[in-house]
């Protein structure tokens, strides 16, 4: 295995090509009229108090710092292969998106649009795509597989990561298309982390025999 394999290079390129097309067409669905719409329906029409209080439960559950932390919490609590996976996988996600949205630097929408409601500390720029929406869906994807859960909970957990994505649009911080295409990236990060994983323990698990 000290090339990729063939299951790991499909995975690869797949994800590429799905990025390669998808960004493109997100950044020309951002901001359009529909996309308009459906934000200032969210973020303005439907907004009320106990709302607010979901928003912020859906601003911390996709915060990179609480998934980090929810890895930690696995490792220590017995399930290191998981925990360590999880810290990884959302670390690099992470990395990743971060430096695609400062390469894009799009601004958010109440940086360009009169009366969208800003919930919490505004933010300004790199608002293509949501972070928040990717860490969600990519950690969903991740304990779905390694837990293989029946349908209730999994519809529970991307309940979960929905919230996330929609509290992100509710604040007044993205777009709709910013948490479609955040969460379309996190699914194809963690399709394309669980094949990845293993060819990166088999090279750790190499690298200490011959240590």
């Amino acid at each position: 295995m000290r090339s990729l394999s063939s299951e790991l290079l499909r995975a690869l390129l797949v994800v590429l090509v799905a990025l390669a097309v998808m960004l493109p067409v997100g950044l020309w669905a951002r901001g359009r009229a529909v996309d308009q719409q459906v934000l200032r329906w969210i973020n303005t029409d439907v907004a009320d108090p106990i709302l607010d209080l979901l928003a912020v439960l859906g601003f911390i559950l996709g915060s990179v710092w609480f998934v980090l932390a929810l890895g930690v919490a696995f490792f220590l609590l017995g399930r290191r292969r998981l925990g360590v996976s999880l810290f990884l996988a959302n670390l690099s996600a992470a990395l990743i998106v971060a430096g695609l949205k400062l390469l894009l630097n799009e601004p958010r929408p109440w940086e360009v649009l009169t009366g969208i409601r800003v919930v919490g500390q505004p933010l300004v720029g790199q608002g293509y795509p949501s972070s928040h929406a990717v860490v969600a869906f990519l950690t969903t994807y991740l304990l779905i597989r390694y837990y293989a859960p029946g349908w209730p909970i999994r519809a529970v957990l991307y309940g979960l990561a929905t919230l996330v994505a929609l509290s992100r649009v509710y604040d007044g911080e993205h777009f709709p298309t910013d948490v479609l295409v955040g969460a379309l990236i996190g699914l194809l990060f963690g399709y394309l982390w669980v094949r990845l994983w293993p060819w990166l323990e088999a090279r750790a698990g190499r690298r200490g025999e011959t240590g």
